[in-house]
């Protein structure tokens, strides 16, 4: 071995143990780790670390020799896979490792799974499936995320480019097409967050394309250099919306793509890869990215029609790539590169940046990676069949049923036929078909169109069979297509136009899942819940046949009245709510009220601000919960664990929490601390001397590492207050945020996860809550969304808007057992809806009935308290003006919060109540809220409007 091969050895086994660094910063612990490795590194080296080439197929014993030479010989800093199976993949990731002194970065272009480049692999659907997935399902993208990202990891693959958030505005785009979640901004968004977070929740780096946006071209970048014609101000708007929110969310790389934006940089031949307007500019100064900036294939015509592979080489790095993907002449590359930063200091700054970027990437991702690599097994691809499945059900999408022809009655008597590109489709009619089919009770006609886009915007899809789908329509009028394909075959049915199928079901793609889940739909065994990803003939982006009623004609009384309930109570309901803003006791408030398993009644009133020109609040507007994060995240989390026999309610928290076992803290139980029943002060001003600089923390995203670090000191500077802190010297109930950021602490000992995490996983993302969470603005909900809170003038000195309101769980970085989370009321009734099914949700059984009643029951009540587990609970003798209503019953439970908010649950009369407020907003006081006794009169109204009535 050399001397610097063993130095480069013994260096990376001494920093991949280091121990603080990486358990309080793994950002600190990875630039501490790449800057030791650069002090000895060569230019050339440092270069090299910027190349990630392609592995050729099919190589000889001799072509293999010289590629690994190529990769070693220039300490290249990655590999990119394009075809194979799993096996010849791992076996040549193997000799690689084996060769390198560098870890190497395994990259793979697997936008569906491993199955796009490797033939033993298995391919989920095309994004546009998955664009089509209402917001509650949009879970599953998260999970199929989570088993790529399994597979790509069992090759050897730290780096997977995806997801795609170009919106394909354009029907005619030659390269995106069905890659993309579709055309709305908002919805790509979330749906290519699940994605990233699938991604890198799991170990892999996901890379958003193609950055500034690929989705209105009509060119292929692979061929020549398409032209962006959009304004600067559209892009900013629109196209960047996506990679905004998945950059606030935390995605690890961007890939800039090959696209001639004249709004951003006019110079002819100029693509955004290698131009300092896009990359450095854009991406770097304006939107804060400090991830890898990965340039798209190097290789591709729209590079080299205008560019020799050292000149492209210089000009990437020059604009601010990081990683020049698929170099066509690598020697040719590193030679130009290594001569302009040995004569230009700004270039030797530029090499050094990315290559500490890279560097560190790989402490992240290749040091954590799987020590022994496996071919998918059939296990594997059986569960990935099943979710393909699942998405396939949720995403197919009823476009058009005149006369309610779907469901079908049943499958008696009715023809179906295969048309389009398929084996064995349907090209003519003889006369007896077409007797068949007019006596037919219906007929169902399968349309398979290629995935891919062809001449126009049909896909494939012939004129000629276009036309035979309208002869076989006009035979019999109970006709029903069914589209395999992408929606953009719509064009020959729009949506105003008499003739052609009755009914059209878009089903996305033709695979053995999806034609599986087409006949339960069309029989009624579920419901069509997708929604058009893209605009086509007429049918609008979001549109599903049936929900074309206009919003202004729906009763919001109606529910009411099929649920039995007194509309006259909701009428004064609404007098109350307005009558709070009129007298400012809020500006505005979203309610809702659930009986019997759904909603009957959901309101949002007045504005987020008192200012009239501010937002209105709707159903999306998003509330700080403040207290109902100790039932909506801690005590959730709490019940996750008891579940699992993880967690004794009779445990002593010191238990888990060692630094209690010397406090006068050490004998206090799970059940005494969920009780408030632990002698444990109501609360201190922790942040006051948890240090200085915690309330700056909020906002500041562009520092990550900073602000990663400095949270986790502020985090243990509350809790070493805590545990110093006086005990009350009676045993008596007494209500204290104490004990539930003690919890959240032990939560995140025994789950392995902070609080956030362990419950985004565990509920909220199983539950479709996409509006739930801690830190919203780090997590893609745009600030707009969300209603501020007050004028903090003691700590933050500034409006707080997406920041907690408390200042003890901000200086904890915005994640606490008492206070951080966010939501909205729609939300949180799927929480408590799960709650009163004893603990199911869609199919799943997330917490069991026994846990349940434990938990929502009181413990103390012979010693006076009133408490459950976590909850509260009415009085024992309520009585107007208490915590609650009068009629509500001694089995209800739940919550209300200082900045306005409450959720009560009464399985009595299965009845969840909701009101949300920022009542705060601009000053905590007066607390009007509380003296006009708005919530509980709002609550007592509710059972009035059904106990009157029986």
């Amino acid at each position: 071995m050399s001397s610097r091969r063993f130095f480069l050895t013994f260096s990376l086994l001494l920093l991949a143990a280091s121990s603080v660094w990486a358990q309080t910063s793994a950002d600190v612990a990875a630039l501490r780790w790449a800057d030791s490795l650069m002090s000895c590194l060569s230019d050339e080296q440092k270069v090299g670390q910027l190349m990630m080439v392609r592995v050729p197929t099919h190589m000889s014993h001799k072509q293999r020799r010289a590629f690994e030479r190529l990769v070693t010989h220039n300490d290249l800093g990655g590999v990119c896979f394009f075809a194979g199976t799993a096996q010849s993949q791992i076996e040549e990731v193997e000799r690689l490792r084996r060769q390198t002194d560098l870890p190497l970065l395994v990259a793979l272009d697997a936008e569906w799974g491993v199955g796009m480049r490797l033939t033993d692999g298995y391919s989920f659907p095309r994004q546009m499936l998955m664009g089509a997935l209402p917001p509650a399902y949009d879970t599953l993208i998260e999970q199929m995320g989570a088993e790529v990202a399994a597979q790509c990891r069992a090759v050897g693959v730290h780096v997977n480019f995806a997801p795609v958030v170009d919106l394909n505005s354009n029907p005619a785009n030659p390269v995106i097409g069905v890659r993309s979640f579709g055309e709305n901004r908002q919805r790509t968004a979330d749906k290519g967050i699940r994605y990233m977070r699938g991604l890198q929740r799991h170990g892999v780096m996901a890379v958003a394309k193609h950055f500034p946006g690929h989705g209105d071209t009509d060119v292929d970048s692979h061929l020549d250099l398409p032209r962006i014609a959009h304004t600067a101000a559209y892009i900013d708007s629109v196209d960047l919306y996506p990679f905004r929110a998945l950059m606030g969310a935390g995605v690890a790389g961007v890939m800039l793509g090959h696209l001639q934006v004249d709004a951003l940089d006019s110079r002819p031949h100029r693509p955004s890869s290698l131009s300092a307007a896009v990359a450095d500019t854009l991406l770097r100064q304006r939107m804060g990215f400090a991830g890898l900036a990965f340039t798209d294939g190097m290789d591709m015509k729209a590079i080299t029609k205008n560019y020799s592979a050292g000149s492209a080489a210089v000009e990437a790095l020059m604009a601010g790539s990081d990683v020049l993907l698929l170099p066509g002449q690598v020697e040719q590359a590193v030679s130009a590169l290594v001569d302009r930063m040995r004569t230009d200091s700004v270039a030797l700054r530029r090499v050094n940046e990315s290559c500490r970027r890279v560097l560190a990437a790989k402490y992240r991702y290749v040091l954590t990676e799987q020590s022994v690599l496996v071919a998918p097994s059939a296990a594997d691809r059986q569960r990935c069949a099943d979710l393909t499945r699942r998405m396939a059900q949720h995403a197919a999408t009823l476009v058009r049923n005149r006369d309610a022809l779907l469901p079908l009655p049943s499958d008696s008597g009715v023809v179906h036929l295969t048309l389009g590109v398929r084996s064995g489709a349907l090209t003519s009619l003889t006369p007896a078909l077409r007797a068949t089919v007019g006596e037919a009770a219906a007929v169902v006609l399968h349309l398979y169109t290629n995935i891919n886009p062809g001449k126009g915007a049909t896909y494939g899809l012939e004129a000629s069979t276009a036309a035979l789908v309208d002869t076989l329509a006009s035979l019999n009028p109970r006709t029903a297509l069914v589209v395999y394909g992408p929606p953009y075959a719509l064009v020959h049915w729009p949506k105003e136009s008499d003739g052609g199928p009755a009914a059209i079901v878009v089903a996305y793609q033709n695979r053995e899942e999806v034609r599986e889940v087409v006949p339960p739909l069309l029989l009624g065994r579920h419901p069509f819940e997708g929604l058009l990803p893209v605009s086509v003939a007429g049918y609008g982006e979001g549109w599903r046949a049936g929900e074309e009623r206009p919003q202004e004609s729906v009763d919001p009384y109606r529910q009411l009245v099929e649920a039995g309930m007194d509309t006259a109570c909701f009428r004064q309901i609404d007098s109350i709510a307005l009558r709070g803003i009129a007298l400012q006791a809020y500006p505005g408030c979203q309610l809702l009220v659930a009986k019997g398993g759904r909603v009957v009644y959901q309101r949002a009133y007045g504005r987020q601000t008192y200012d009239p020109a501010s937002l209105a609040v709707d159903e999306n507007t998003v509330y700080d919960l403040a207290s109902l994060t100790k039932v909506t995240a801690t005590t959730l989390a709490v019940m996750k664990l008891v579940d699992a026999g993880k967690v004794r309610l009779d445990d002593k928290l010191s238990r888990y929490l060692p630094y209690l076992k010397h406090t006068n803290k050490s004998r206090i139980t799970v059940r005494q601390a969920l009780s408030h029943y632990a002698r444990l002060k109501a609360f201190d001003d922790y942040w006051r001397r948890a240090g200085a600089s915690c309330g700056d923390l909020a906002l500041e995203w562009d520092d990550e590492t900073a602000w990663d670090d400095s949270c986790a000191a502020c985090r243990e500077a509350v809790l070493r207050q805590i545990a110093a802190s006086p005990l009350n010297k009676e045993r008596k109930y007494l209500y204290s945020d104490l004990g539930f950021i003690l919890l959240a602490d032990m939560v995140q000992k025994v789950s392995g996860q902070s609080l956030d995490l362990f419950v985004a996983q565990q509920f909220y993302e199983p539950m479709g809550m996409t509006s739930t969470t801690f830190c919203p603005l780090r997590h893609g909900i745009d600030s707009l969304r969300v209603a501020p809170t007050e004028r903090d003038e003691a700590f933050r000195h500034r409006l707080l808007r997406g920041e907690v309101h408390d200042p003890n769980a901000a200086a904890m970085g915005g994640v606490a057992g008492h206070a951080g989370l966010f939501s909205t009321a729609s939300d949180l009734a799927r929480l408590y809806f799960m709650m009163l099914d004893s603990g199911r949700f869609d199919g799943r059984q997330l917490l069991s009935p026994e846990v349940i009643e434990t938990f929502c029951s009181r413990h103390y009540a012979s010693q006076g308290n009133r408490r459950a587990l976590g909850y509260d609970k009415p009085l024992f003798h309520p009585r107007r003006g208490g915590n609650t209503a009068p009629e509500v019953s001694q089995s209800s439970y739940g919550h209300t919060g200082f900045t306005g908010t409450m959720v009560w649950v009464d399985p009595q009369h299965e009845l969840v109540y909701i009101f949300l407020s920022n009542r705060v907003h601009p000053s905590a006081s007066p607390n009007r809220l509380s003296q006009l006794n708005i919530r509980t009169d709002i609550q007592s109204l509710i059972y009035q409007s059904f106990l009157n009535q029986n």
